[in-house]
């Protein structure tokens, strides 16, 4: 008798004798209530008083299941614990988190001696994935193929993953030219031990080939391509006729070709994506590229050297993105700038195009000007703030000694400069300050500029009141405001000051806080008096953390990789930062971090991490010949998931005629409950002169432990070497 068949047996005698009751609210509870009602809380330790306690607690499933430590530290129910709603929701809310079933009930039914009852947790396991594999006439790499399915081994079956890798591996192989290519699944499972074995079958049948190669105007009847012939063009392309077909190619070859026409001087040229036409019968693929060469540009720059505009970057529209009139313009305001920089403030640059004979003629005329020095920068009308204070904010600046680049006024970098005094006193409270136009007086070839500032009225904030805010560390979080009692007062500011007490709300636990503020100003509107409230709700805090997907490394590695522990708030930052540490582990390919969904009255939430372990182990091998030493050998191998505790262990041997090196080196990410980095290493070099005279060993070992505090690195080493010299005989 099957032990799914004897376990249901076994519930129904228990249900027929009355020794078992099932109720409806412990049955099947949907995962997300895991707490009791607002209404009810206030009766909670009423209710636990009334629930009989826990006398024992029994685990069937019909399929064997991981060790009992794994899922004891899923269960809320404890042995003389009542046994409340609350934790036999809890209870079905871990183990369904934890992927261990697809099912999961839980029963009570008296003691056989004395009060309290006995919990019965049945799990009708999820049928999980001992293997996949890809079989078949593949044609492309294995790993290559392996890449492109969602459904991985030590992963619950779930069937739209491995519906969608049939979908995913059909267009890997239509993209790499195998059109007819088939493929199949099948899905073999062992219902005793309910592990499944996906099988992918593939027939990958012959790699279509490139029928031909044209070229088009894009119009029906046009040809595109002169001056160049289109074998001509065919050359500068990978795609060729007769050549296996490969979409990524074909489409990678419009760029190719597009650059490859710019670059003889048709900046205009475009080719849009091609187009392929299938002959499913013939297993050919013809493709058409689109192309409109235009005319060929000719560049003429009168007033400057065209060889020195391409060296500073000032001519955009000769690169490899073509030629357009936003290009030109953008090219000519570069010039500009770059004259002005350079003290040629009256500097004129001019553009004109004309089309003749399939040429596209361009000039873009210079005149410098003299050269002029910014002496003075004077500010007029400020009173709030001081003309040094505004100076400083400024990029433009009159000269001054062992400072490059003072003394020049660039129109750009002044527009800038301007706005950028607006932002600051609108920072400062001042809403309504007009800065400039500037003016520009000119004394020979000196220049002063002077700007006029028109504050206005300064608003002020007047009382900064908080409530609600009692969740927060108020030390912590006082300084980071923007906004303070008697200081400016700005609406960005408030907006602000809003989000930095949401955010320091959601890293506590309180993701669904509400804050919002009430501003009262007074009669001549430069005193606002401001009330800010919260709600900070429900805190968010982790009741297990639950790891799935992990095949060779230790669980207990990622719960300490994770950094949190159960009773701490969580946030949507800590769980990105959980994601970070675990990638810094070198382990995962992938870690995505979730938490379950909250039910009505919610406080603790599961932490699930799902981790997808890269490979882990690599050979290196090489061989090569130098004229001074001879024959070169290097072998290495590294594991970067030793014994499944994220240790990485790297070895190398490096032999040639003169040089042998041997390298060992042993990284362990955390050193017991610390994670504080520890590197290992070995070594042994050996090096003889060229002449032979003499020969150098060198061994040694070397212990270094890392701690990283904030922007501050420290390190403590303990290092041992030891070094020989042979002289060889007959050596003086």
């Amino acid at each position: 008798m099957s032990r799914r068949r004897a376990l249901f047996l076994a519930l129904a005698a228990l249900a027929l004798a009355g020794r078992v009751e099932a109720s409806a609210a412990l049955a099947s509870p949907p995962l997300d209530d895991d707490e009791e009602p607002p209404a009810l809380a206030e009766n909670a330790a009423a209710a636990a008083a009334a629930a009989p306690a826990v006398v024992e607690i029994e685990v069937r499933s019909n399929a064997p299941l991981p060790e009992k430590p794994d899922v004891a530290s899923l269960l809320d129910l404890a042995v003389g614990e009542p046994a409340t709603d609350v934790r036999v929701r809890r209870t079905l809310r871990n183990v369904e988190a934890s992927g261990l079933a697809s099912e999961v009930e839980i029963y009570t039914r008296p003691a056989d001696s004395g009060p309290g009852v006995v919990a019965i947790l049945v799990l009708r396991a999820a049928v999980q994935v001992d293997a996949v594999k890809i079989a078949g006439q593949l044609g492309l790499p294995l790993t290559e193929l392996e890449n492109a399915l969602e459904q991985q081994p030590d992963q619950p079956l779930e069937e739209d993953r491995v519906v969608r890798g049939v979908f995913a591996l059909e267009d890997r192989y239509k993209a790499n030219g195998y059109l007819g290519a088939r493929v199949r699944v099948a899905v073999s499972t062992d219902p005793a031990r309910q592990r499944a074995t996906v099988t992918y079958q593939v027939t990958a049948g012959p790699r279509a080939t490139v029928a031909s190669v044209g070229f088009d105007g894009g119009a029906a009847g046009t040809v595109g391509t002169a001056p160049f012939t289109p074998a001509a063009l065919v050359a500068e392309l990978r795609t060729k006729p007769g050549a296996p077909y490969r979409q990524s190619t074909v489409r990678e070859d419009s760029d190719r070709l597009e650059r490859w026409l710019i670059r003889q001087g048709y900046n205009l040229a475009r080719v849009d994506a091609p187009r392929e036409q299938i002959d499913a019968e013939k297993n050919q693929v013809a493709v058409t590229f689109p192309v409109r060469i235009g005319p060929k540009l000719v560049l003429e720059v009168v007033g400057a050297s065209r060889q020195a505009l391409l060296k500073n970057g000032l001519l955009p529209f000769l690169g490899d993105e073509g030629y357009d009139d936003a290009l030109v313009i953008q090219s000519v305001a570069k010039i500009k700038d770059y004259y002005q920089g350079r003290g040629h403030y009256h500097v004129k640059v001019a553009s004109s195009d004309r089309r003749e004979d399939g040429t596209l003629r361009l000039a873009i005329t210079i005149e410098p000007g003299p050269a002029y020095t910014l002496k003075d920068i004077r500010f007029t009308g400020n009173r709030g703030v001081s003309g040094d204070q505004l100076a400083s904010l400024m990029a433009t600046s009159e000269r001054r000694l062992l400072a490059l680049g003072s003394g020049r006024l660039v129109d750009s970098e002044l527009a800038k400069d301007l706005d950028n005094v607006r932002s600051y006193y609108a920072l400062q409270g001042y809403p309504q300050a007009k800065v400039g136009p500037p003016q520009v007086d000119e004394q020979g070839r000196t220049l002063t500029l002077g700007i006029p500032v028109q504050e206005g009225r300064r608003e002020l904030v007047g009382k900064l009141v908080f409530s609600g805010v009692e969740a927060l560390d108020w030390s912590q979080v006082k300084p980071r405001l923007p906004l303070a009692a008697g200081g400016p007062f700005n609406a960005y500011l408030l907006d602000t000051l809003l989000d930095t007490l949401r955010a320091a709300f959601a890293d506590r636990g309180y993701d669904q806080a509400q804050v919002s503020a009430a501003t009262t100003w007074d009669a001549e509107h430069t005193r606002a008096d401001i009330t800010v409230s919260a709600i900070a709700g429900l805190q968010a805090v982790i009741d297990r953390i639950i790891v799935r997907g992990n095949r060779k490394t230790k669980t207990e590695v990622i719960r300490r990789f994770a950094g949190v522990e159960r009773g701490q708030p969580i946030s949507a930052r800590r769980l990105l930062e959980i994601e970070r540490k675990l990638y810094a582990l070198g382990v995962f390919s992938q870690v995505k971090v979730d938490l379950t969904r909250a039910g009505l009255g919610a406080t603790g939430r599961d932490v699930v991490i799902r981790v997808e372990e890269g490979k882990d182990r690599s050979l290196t091998y090489g061989a090569g010949f130098d004229t001074q030493d001879g024959p070169r050998g290097l072998l290495g191998f590294s594991s970067s998931n030793v014994g499944g505790n994220g240790y990485r262990f790297t070895s190398d041997l490096r032999l040639a005629a003169r040089n042998k090196r041997i390298r060992v080196l042993f990284d362990q990410p955390y050193v017991g409950h610390y994670q504080i980095p520890l590197t290992s290493s070995l070594f042994y070099i050996q090096d003889t002169e060229p002449s032979n005279s003499f020969e150098v060993r060198r061994w040694g070992a070397r212990e270094e432990a890392v701690r990283q505090l904030g922007r501050s690195r420290f390190s403590l080493a303990l290092d041992y070497r030891v070094v020989k010299l042979n002289v060889k005989q007959g050596v003086a």
